[in-house]
């Protein structure tokens, strides 16, 4: 039996697709160190950021997501680390500064928050850093990736 399995396990490691997620965690000794990744699924379209501290154009997010109770399509990226579904936001100030507690604070009510710190989107080292969207998988399941490229943290 083990003679015959060996072969199918080859075989299936040879051929599977896989998906991986990476997880990482700075404890401060990667000093001067880039890390690359690649948003895996769909072709990622560029959120055409162009200035610091802002929110994104309205952009789709491929179907329909409950947030808490209410059903979504469209949302705004922040430049920060962070989404929005409050859509009247578009273009709007992103902001950086936390002054409150994340639970119950105006300033990011209906939205996630990555990191949400002031991420220099285009002023790093002369580095112009780019946003990307992606949606990927199947329904029912289907994810919404934003991806923040080349960026660096005050």
């Amino acid at each position: 039996m083990k003679k015959k399995l060996l072969p199918l396990l080859v075989l299936f490691f040879f051929c599977a697709k896989t998906n991986a997620q990476i997880t990482l965690t700075d404890t401060g000794h990667c000093v001067n160190t880039t890390l690359y990744a690649t948003l895996v699924g769909e072709t990622p379209i560029n959120i055409g950021m162009t200035a610091d501290d802002i929110y994104s154009n309205v952009l789709p997010i491929g179907f329909t997501f409950n947030f808490y109770g209410t059903p979504v399509t469209q949302l705004v990226a922040g430049a920060n680390g962070n989404i929005s579904f409050n859509i009247a936001l578009a273009n709007a100030f992103d902001p950086y500064s936390i002054s409150a507690p994340l639970l119950g604070n105006a300033s990011v009510l209906d939205g996630i928050c990555g990191p949400w710190c002031d991420i220099d989107m285009f002023y790093t080292g002369g580095t112009i850093g780019t946003m990307n969207y992606s949606t990927i998988g199947t329904a029912p399941n289907r994810k919404f990736v934003v991806e923040y490229c080349h960026t660096g943290r005050r």
